[in-house]
C-alpha cells in the first residue's frame, strides 16, 4: 500500500546520501522514479507517474511514531495497475499530491 502526498510534505531523514543508499529505476514513460534501497531492496518511496508533483510512500515505511505523532488516517482504495490508463482516468489519485485534508492509499 502506498500513500500519495504533496512534494512539499515529503522529507527524508537519511544518514548517507540518497545516491549511495538507493538504486534509481526508470521504465516506460520514465515519469515514475523508483528509488530502491540497495541494502534490502524495498521501495520506501517513489515519484509516481500518476502524481509527478508528489511522492508515493510505502505505508509501512512511515515512522511518525518515533517523533510522537500518530500515523495519518487513510482510506484504502484499490487501483487496477493492469489497466492503468483506464483506472487513472476514473480514480481520484491525481488529486492526492495536492494539499488536502485527507489522503488515499
Amino acid at each position: 500500500m502506498h500513500l500519495v502526498i504533496p512534494q512539499e510534505d515529503f522529507t527524508l531523514d537519511m544518514k548517507e546520501p540518497l545516491e549511495e543508499a538507493t538504486t534509481l529505476y526508470l521504465w516506460g514513460s520514465k515519469t515514475a522514479r523508483r528509488e530502491f534501497c540497495k541494502t534490502c531492496g524495498i521501495l520506501p518511496w517513489y515519484r509516481p507517474r500518476s502524481n509527478p508533483d508528489g511522492y508515493g510512500i510505502t505505508y509501512m515505511c512511515i515512522d511518525l511514531e518515533a517523533k510522537g505523532d500518530a500515523k495519518p488516517e487513510v482510506e484504502i482504495r484499490e487501483f487496477d495497475g493492469e489497466n492503468w490508463e483506464e483506472c487513472f482516468k476514473t480514480s481520484e489519485i491525481k488529486h492526492q499530491s495536492k494539499k488536502a485534508k485527507s489522503r488515499y492509499i
